[in-house]
């Protein structure tokens, strides 16, 4: 499978999730706002497996969950513009958040971008 220009392994399966010392792993997507309409209200979702970076992560998640790929990632494969994604709480910059490296527990958060308000009061 691939996003763009990055390709993304197929779901590795192994007999158990990764493990470090006694503890298995796993990765936390937090979703927010109207994107839980594509995932069946789904705020919260967790994989049993443990991917090397976020855009594999990112390509598990949408295995389940295939109308989220299009709100999340242009044709091109690209963060779209209104969506913001953060690892383990961290601001990650849109052209780098795919290629990150995921090491141990994470949670990824996708929220779409919030602007717009009403301006002063007179």
């Amino acid at each position: 499978m691939s996003v763009g220009k990055y390709k993304l392994k197929a779901e590795r399966r192994h007999p158990w999730p990764r493990a470090s010392g006694s503890r298995f792993l796993m990765v936390t997507f937090q979703i927010a706002g109207y994107l839980t309409e594509f995932t069946g209200g789904d705020a919260e979702i967790k994989l049993d497996a443990m991917p090397s970076s976020v855009g594999e992560a990112l390509g598990q998640l949408w295995n389940r969950y295939v109308g989220l790929r299009d709100r999340v990632v242009t044709e091109q494969g690209e963060v779209r513009p209104h969506v913001n994604i953060f690892l383990n709480s961290q601001v990650v910059r849109r052209d780098q958040v795919l290629q990150t490296e995921i090491n141990g527990d994470a949670e990824i958060c996708i929220m779409p971008a919030v602007s717009g308000g009403a301006g002063p009061h007179s």
